[in-house]
């Protein structure tokens, strides 16, 4: 069974749909991969930041707006 590789444009369309909040069945239409290639691109290319999110939480309101 071969395997589909996504090429750099292919990437960012999906990324940018993602973005855009496109369902994946949407996704697979506009790019003419099978579904389980789009979700395997989505699962490799996440990116989550818990760091970030650890620390502006644990700083409460006063981080997003200080009070001066």
């Amino acid at each position: 069974m071969n395997r589909a590789e996504l090429n750099l444009a292919e990437r960012r369309t999906i990324e940018d749909l993602l973005h855009r909040k496109v369902k994946v069945f949407e996704i697979v239409g506009q790019t003419n991969h099978h579904r389980a290639t789009v979700y395997r691109e989505i699962k490799r290319n996440y990116f989550t930041d818990q760091e970030l999110w650890r620390i502006t939480t644990s700083m409460g309101a006063g981080a997003i707006h200080p009070i001066c």
